[in-house]
Parts: structure tokens; sequence; C-alpha cells
């Protein structure tokens, strides 16, 4: 109780003075942890108790991600979202993938993994750099390709995932061939199930209760999001990928049209409900917690020797493929499909940021043995590094 509640505090005050001048609260939230670490205060170290909550915090982080995800703008460029996605993610990807494996010569599997984690955008930083922009088309075209990046993201996470856990090192092709074919035939089929059947059938049950009270609507969000996330485990994925699709399909149901709007206040609420769970609680918590296992990675590693100089230079190299993958994977297509160079440039800028979900992977990669305290850590600094370079970017491109 001590632990959360030092926690709590310090972190949740860090992300509000770090909202105020106009950085994204996370980092503030992990600063928090941070300095309580045995880097710095040595205060909080990770125990059973604080790592059970860190999970549980981390299925209402992605169910609130699900459910501010933009279907709208999704559905309103579609064609162009979805190619800059597959761009930005492809070209991430493989960069990440390639120097990983065969530069810094890290294992097949946290090369994958860290592929898979990298190549995905955060739709949270993304709506914050074009909160004010007034440019419509750019921010559709952004938001719709974050929704859809975030998809790809779970097909990719759900076939490394499942890849991991399944002996894939020391098969035939032939065999490892099959693992990959079945792997994704199984995350697909989950996909399919969940998002494209459940998302048409559950909204008739959702709106058989917009005539009753919408904390019972509020409960069977919750009944859906923990069904979806042992669904997903059940399947060999993360939990997280049920809880953020539970978030996604009641996204989807508030954008089907609704004359008297009841959808709309009814989400409303839900939304409203649970923005202030994780703004007050369970986002302090979670990003405090990684702050903390940053904090215990790095005070392994000594500040004045080779390993330190080693760190560094693992940071550099996959920032800049993180940064590059984004900037021309999704830029290029941009251009391809019609904008000009400067909007092109500004989509790929703001694409680079990564967030919340991109720490919630790596919290499930280090648990499960797929990166270690000095990958995990790196992995982290790189994800808080493109917080702060995309409005950087998207400013510059702005002004050119």
């Amino acid at each position: 109780m001590l632990s959360l509640l030092l926690l709590l505090f310090l972190s949740r005050l860090l992300g509000i003075l770090a909202q105020r001048v106009g950085i994204h609260p996370l980092i503030g939230e992990v600063l928090g942890g941070l300095i309580l670490s045995p880097l710095i205060l040595n205060l909080v170290v990770i125990t059973t108790p604080l790592d059970v909550f860190s999970q549980f915090a981390i299925i209402m982080v992605m169910l609130y991600s699900g459910l501010t995800t933009e279907y709208k703008s999704y559905t309103a460029h579609r064609g162009e979202s979805i190619l800059i996605a597959i761009g930005g993610v492809v070209v991430s990807f493989l960069l990440i993938y390639y120097v990983t494996r065969f530069l810094l010569g890290f294992s097949q599997i946290t090369s994958l993994f860290m592929g898979a984690i990298l190549s995905n955008t955060a739709i949270e930083v993304s709506a914050g750099v074009l909160r004010k922009s007034g440019e419509d088309d750019v921010t559709s075209v952004v938001m719709g390709a974050s929704f859809a990046d975030d998809v790809l993201a779970v097909v990719v996470l759900g076939i490394v995932t499942s890849l991991a856990l399944s002996p894939g090192e020391g098969l035939s092709r032939v065999e490892g061939v099959k693992v990959l074919l079945i792997t994704l035939a199984k995350v697909l089929i989950f996909l399919a199930a969940t998002f494209f059947i459940l998302s048409k059938a559950l909204p008739r049950i959702f709106d058989r209760f917009l005539k009753g009270s919408e904390k019972v609507l509020f409960t069977i969000t919750f009944l859906l999001t923990f069904l979806l996330a042992i669904l997903a485990r059940y399947v060999e994925l993360h939990e997280v990928i049920g809880a953020y699709l539970a978030g996604l399909i009641l996204a989807r149901w508030r954008s089907h049209p609704d004359p008297m709007l009841k959808r709309t206040v009814y989400w409303g609420r839900i939304n409203e409900t649970t923005e202030n769970m994780i703004t007050a609680l369970f986002s302090p918590i979670f990003f405090g917690y990684m702050g903390i296992l940053l904090g215990d990675e790095l005070n392994s590693i000594s500040l004045a020797g080779p390993a330190f100089s080693s760190f560094i230079v693992v940071i550099i190299v996959i920032a800049s493929m993180a940064v590059v993958g984004k900037l021309f994977g999704c830029g290029i297509v941009a251009y391809l499909k019609g904008f000009t160079k400067r909007d092109s440039a500004k989509i790929g800028g703001v694409m680079v940021g990564r967030g919340a979900l991109e720490l919630v992977l790596i919290s499930y990669g280090f648990s499960r043995g797929f990166l270690d305290p000095v990958q995990s850590a790196a992995v982290i600094t790189v994800t808080l590094l493109t917080v702060f370079i995309a409005p950087l970017l998207y400013t510059r491109f702005t002004r050119e």
C-alpha cells in the first residue's frame, strides 16, 4: 500500500506538471517511477502485489485505447489510411528487425519482438500533436492510419507472440512455414470472430440497455473486456489484445448512425468514467511501474563501463530506425497517394510517435523473457524519445 501511495502520488504529480508545460503526461508518470526506483531514491521496488496491480492496469489502459480509437476517421479515408499504415508498419518492422538481428546481434525472437513493438504508432500521441492543428485532411488521414496501424500491430504482435511461445527455433523450413501459417490463421480468425462478427452482433445487445441505466452498460463493457482478454490468452495471444478489441467494438458501436444520439451520450458517459479512472489511478500506476522497471534495469548497468556505452549505441540505432521507418514508410506512401511533399512529411512525422501500447508490450516481453533488462530499458527509452520527436518533426515540417 505504501508503494502504491508513493507511486500514485509522484507519478500523477509529475504527469500533471508535464501536461501543463506541453509534454505528454506519460513522460512525467514514467519519470515518477524512475525517481522512486533503485536507480535514484530506492523507495519502491517491484513486488508481486505491485506487479499484479500493474498488470490489471494494463487491461484498463488498453480498454481505454480501444474506446478512444477514431473509427470514423478511418472510414472517411479508408484507402489512404490502410496503405499509409501498411507502409509505416512494414518499413519500420523490417528496418528494426534486420538492424537489431544482424547489426546488434540480438536473437531472432528478440528482433522480431522489437520490430513488432516499434512498428506501431501511438494514436494518443498522434491525437495530441494534431489536436489544434486545424488541418482536416491531414488529421483525418493520420487518425485513420493510426487506427489501421493499431489493427496491423495486433496482427503482427499476435504472430510474433505465438511464434515465440512455439518451438520455432530449430524447425525445418517446411515446419517453420507451417507454424507461421497456423499462427497467422489463428490470429486472423480471432480478429475476425471478435471485431468483425461481435462488433456487428453486440450493438443490438448494447442498444437494448439504452433505455436503462448506463451502469448496466458499463458492467457489460467490463464483462466483454475480461471475456475477450481470456479468449485472447486461450489462443496464445496476450490479454491486452482482447481488452483493446473490446474498446474497439464499443468505438465502432458509437460510430453507427444514431438519430436520437443515445449511443453517443451513453458512450460519452462510459468513456468519461473510464478516462477518469485511467487518468487518476491506472495510468500513473502502470507508467510509474514502467519507470521503476526502467530504473531497476539502468541500476544494473555501470554508468562508466562499456555496458553503458553499448546501451547508448543500442538506443541511438533503434531510435534512428524507428524514426526513419515511419517518416519514410508513411511519408512516401502518402506522397504516392497525392499528398504534397510537405503534407506527406507531416504525416510521416506525426506517425513517428509511440506510446502506451509499446510500454505495455515491453512489460509483457520482459516478463516472458523475450527482452533482457538492457534491451527493455533501451526500448522504453526509445519509446519515450519518440513522444518528444513526433511533435518536433511536425512543427519543423509545418514551418517549411
